[in-house]
């Protein structure tokens, strides 16, 4: 509201000659606007609106407020009054008035899938060091919000910058409209509100270029030209006849992004802007930033602010409450890092707080705690579960979630990564002190009707907290002094940050390697004793045919049953190097283990029954076989449950052909103990090859590492065409740096 006792921004006379009312009661000086009688102020024009409530009912407690008058469209007690036929159509009149007793205005109109707000408050900073600035506040975008910003907007006015936002197809250009712009910009297109479009995000594109048809003639239109659409966003600037201006990081851009650097104040941006060098400073870090600021740039350039002043004005613009603030919270034993990105949310937004996030150094771990995306239609599902992808690509190292929709991505997740996971974000705020530690860095993000900012300002409120719990760490964190010993690369996960070569271990092929070497020692360190102590309580050992080949004949008195000496090495390498936290480990553990039981039996009886002859094959191949099925089962329930690689459940993928899968759903069952019992008789069939088998074993097992690796790495799969499985590479440690 402006502080002008000379000129009022309105009379109750004006309002009603602008809006073609009556006015009823004496003629008053309006000092603002609003249509929420709690936030009237005297001498504010009350605007009685239609909605959930009809806003007549509210008039009277207005003018108790001290409203000056009421714009109405049906009577009421209490003050003055303009009578119109429709007190919405009445706004819309007052707007168009507002411009047009102004027309030296400037105006800027923003609109985008995600950053408007935020990209119209930085053009807002910029516009206000050039002389007197207006423009929307809070996300005042709609069809209420547009025309209520240019009714608040005073005469004295030099440039202004309107926010203006959609929910359905059509409501973008008559708003546009409203404001006629002299510059208007999208700063993104992306999957939002889709569920409006039958043609999804070619729909939210032409939408949000539509901002382009208010231009008034010889406008610019400023357009994002690294998103898919931006040659739809160009033609629909073109076919307006505007002036045409381009950001992106690729050649032929009007600003061009050459760099981005992020640090602990900021970020510091390397750009061209007309074929100009820039190196100018942020105080903003997230990634997205890097487009936004030359977006505002553009827009800057458009409205005529010198390009110093919007160095100057992105210099010192801090991110908006729930849009990126960044404080340090103290808790016991140090303090962590909380980014509050929790006003909003969608799928682009969320992939460039992962990238901010992964982008940022942390004595601890890089969390992230989300809530649901909202507005996304039959999308909602396949959107969510996406997420796994740009959270694996940015490094992130736990994530918590709330909310029915954020389950999908949840169970998508790689159990070591997985946090805490509850049904609503009030659950999961009761449990802030569980959800980060000292040194972590965290970020909150969520759409606004998901109540991601119940979750922040929980965190936030950890801060000196009397008696504030110890931040622990739940399932798929670092394991503190509460796990297992056995569980020995997970508290190296606690400590790698202090000793980085240990995050070596993190890797899959590493760990792998490692537990072959344990393997190797425990069977060498008890090698010769366990042979001596099973000799001399089997006596002669094991019988051998008659049958078989002659060299056989020097395996008499050998001692049978050493495949218990090789179970010990499997059994310790697992509990020291394998995640115990992940099912398939325990499948994989349990049908070796009950091989081996099988094998024992097998050489027992023949032990003791001094006979070559122990279970028949018959009897072998009955236990093989149920005990592979029972591990299909249990290991489709679990795939079907809680999905590693979302959509690859019960699918054959073909290497290098990644659009060919073949779902069999429960036939895995099948293929899985085919495959069990097959991979387990491939030698036992030809008695007698075992150490010829060594050396294949051991090739393949070094193909398995590379697929591994490969399947987990997100850059070389896509590269190859093969599925990315996350968590297949490593286990995502929190690490000494970015990776």
């Amino acid at each position: 509201m402006p502080d002008n006792a000379a000129r009022p921004l309105w009379t109750a006379a004006e309002v009603a000659a602008a809006t073609g009312g009556v006015l009823a009661g004496d003629d008053a000086p309006i000092g603002g606007l609003t249509y929420n009688s709690r936030e009237i102020a005297p001498g504010d024009l009350f605007l009685a609106l239609h909605g959930a409530r009809d806003g007549h009912e509210f008039a009277a407690a207005a003018f108790a407020a001290g409203a000056a008058a009421a714009l109405v469209d049906r009577p009421v007690d209490g003050g003055p009054t303009v009578m119109v036929q429709d007190t919405l159509r009445g706004l819309e009149r007052l707007g168009v008035a507002a411009r047009d007793r102004a027309p030296h205005v400037r105006r800027g109109a923003v609109t985008g899938s995600v950053g408007k707000t935020s990209v119209t408050q930085a053009i807002k900073a910029g516009l206000d060091l050039a002389g007197p600035a207006h423009a929307s506040i809070k996300s005042y975008n709609n069809h209420i919000g547009v025309p209520l910003t240019l009714a608040r907007m005073p005469v004295e006015t030099e440039r202004a910058v309107f926010e203006i936002g959609m929910n359905a197809p059509g409501e973008i250009a008559p708003l546009s409209r409203f404001v006629a712009p002299h510059a208007a910009c999208v700063t993104t297109v992306g999957p939002v509100h889709i569920e409006a479009f039958a043609d999804g995000e070619a729909g939210v594109a032409r939408e949000k270029a539509s901002i382009f048809d208010g231009l008034v003639p010889g406008g610019t239109a400023v357009a994002n030209g690294d998103v898919a659409f931006s040659g739809l966003l160009c033609d629909r600037a073109r076919s307006v006849g505007a002036r045409l201006a381009v950001f992106g990081a690729g050649p032929g851009c009007d600003a061009r992004l050459i760099d981005f650097r992020p640090d602990a104040e900021g970020a510091t941006v390397r750009a061209e802007l007309f074929g100009r060098p820039l190196d100018y400073r942020l105080a903003q870090s997230g990634a997205h930033w890097g487009l936004n600021s030359l977006c505002v740039l553009l827009m800057l350039d458009a409205l005529d602010v010198p390009l110093e002043t919007g160095l100057q004005a992105l210099a010192g613009f801090q991110p908006l409450a729930g849009r990126g603030q960044t404080r340090t919270v103290a808790v016991p034993g140090g303090a962590f890092t909380l980014i509050d990105e929790s006003y909003n949310a969608n799928p682009l937004s969320m992939a460039a707080g992962f990238r901010t996030l992964g982008a940022r150094a942390a004595p601890g771990r890089r969390v992230v705690v989300l809530t649901d995306m909202l507005e996304l239609g039959e999308h909602s599902r396949a959107l969510h579960e996406g997420l796994a992808g740009p959270i694996e690509a940015a490094g992130l190292d736990l994530v918590h979630a709330a909310g029915p929709q954020m389950r999908w991505l949840y169970d998508a997740l790689p159990a070591s990564r997985r946090g805490l996971w509850r049904e609503t974000a009030a659950e999961l705020a009761a449990e802030a002190a569980l959800l980060a530690g000292p040194g972590d860095v965290v970020m909150v993000k969520g759409s606004n009707g998901s109540k991601a900012s119940l979750v922040a300002q929980a965190l936030a409120d950890l801060q000196n907290a009397e008696g504030a719990p110890q931040a622990a760490t739940p399932p798929g964190g670092a394991v503190g002094k509460r796990r297992m010993f056995y569980l020995l690369y997970l508290y190296y996960a606690d400590v790698a940050h202090q000793y980085p070569l240990l995050n070596l271990i993190q890797y899959q092929t590493v760990r792998v390697a490692l537990a072959m070497a344990t393997a190797m020692i425990v069977a060498v360190a008890m090698g010769s004793r366990f042979i001596n102590w099973i000799r001399a309580k089997q006596g002669r050992g094991q019988p051998i045919r008659d049958d078989g080949p002659v060299s056989h004949l020097s395996k008499v008195g050998t001692p049978t049953m050493g495949g218990l000496m090789i179970l010990a090495g499997i059994g310790v390498a697992v509990l020291l190097w394998g995640d115990l936290t992940n099912p398939y480990i325990w499948i994989v553990s349990g049908v070796t283990a009950a091989f081996g039981v099988l094998g024992f039996i097998d050489d027992y009886a023949k032990v003791t029954k001094q006979t070559s002859a122990g279970l028949t094959s018959k009897q072998k191949l009955a236990a093989q076989t149920l005990v592979a099925v029972i591990a299909g089962v249990l290991t489709v329930l679990w795939m079907t449950r809680s999905p590693t690689s979302p959509g690859l459940e019960t699918s054959i993928a073909f290497p290098f052909f990644k659009a060919v899968l073949l779902n069999i759903g429960w036939f895995y069952v099948a293929f899985a103990a085919f495959t069990i019992v097959g991979f387990s008789n491939a030698v036992n069939l030809t008695d007698g090859l075992d150490g010829l088998a060594t050396v294949p074993v051991m090739m393949a097992a070094a193909a398995f590492g590379v697929i591994s690796y490969l399947a987990g790495n997100f850059v070389f799969s896509e590269y190859l065409q093969i599925h990315h499985v996350p968590g297949c590479e490593r286990a995502n440690w929190p690490s000494s740096a970015p990776p």
